[in-house]
């Protein structure tokens, strides 16, 4: 096998990513990180013998509870402001479950709306100031397994994942790209990959990283 042959197209790959890495992050468009985890309140050993343990708020019993946390960070360049809101629409993340309240007063600029006790998880964050840095973070009490979803109206922002779940990804990509040209350039390299793969299946999964349930 020539080697030089080998190294130059992978040093071709690398530079084609770094200029596509330069596209991607050279700009200096906004970013905002949202992140949840949620925690039952209730454990599922205890729902499933009839137990008489319950949760209220308000002095209604509170089904499947959830304590659910969630987290708007302005991880990128400069501040937000009212203005960057597309058309003065709120950022609305919809909780994917029933709404009972909040537990802990949000931190942050941004005017916080909740639906009424009982009705659909929905929270709105009307136009306002988040600096660089700065993030918004509220404790709400549901009732049923949470799946928030953001939609977010703000122009020229990306959203981003928690930077676990992020690194993580990124280096599943990596090397997955790693892998298909290493079964193009070496022969043989497949036959042995298949090997060690076969002699890990009994290894267990590893635990879930960025938005999560706890």
């Amino acid at each position: 096998m020539d080697w030089g042959i080998v190294v130059g197209i992978i040093g071709s790959v690398i530079g084609v990513g770094g200029i596509l890495a330069a596209r991607q992050y050279g700009n200096r468009r906004r970013k905002v990180m949202f992140e949840w985890t949620a925690s039952p309140l209730v454990p599922a050993a205890e729902r499933d013998t009839g137990s008489r343990l319950a949760v209220t708020y308000r002095d209604i019993e509170v089904k499947n509870p959830y304590l659910l946390t969630l987290r708007l960070v302005n991880v990128g360049p400069s501040d937000i402001a009212s203005e960057h809101f597309d058309g003065g629409r709120s950022i609305v993340i919809d909780l994917g479950c029933q709404m009972f309240g909040t537990l802990a007063r949000p931190r942050g600029d941004l005017v916080t709306t909740v639906e009424a006790l009982g009705a659909p998880g929905v929270v709105r964050l009307s136009p306002g100031l988040l600096r660089r840095g700065d993030e918004y973070a509220v404790e709400v009490i549901v009732s049923g397994r949470p799946a928030p979803t953001l939609t977010c109206p703000l122009v020229n922002t990306d959203v981003v994942e928690p930077p676990a779940l992020r690194a993580q990804l990124a280096g599943s990509v990596t090397l997955s790209f790693a892998n298909g040209l290493l079964r193009v350039v070496l022969p043989g390299y497949a036959g042995a990959l298949d090997g060690l793969r076969g002699a890990r299946r009994s290894s267990p999964p590893e635990g879930q990283i960025g938005n999560s349930e706890t």
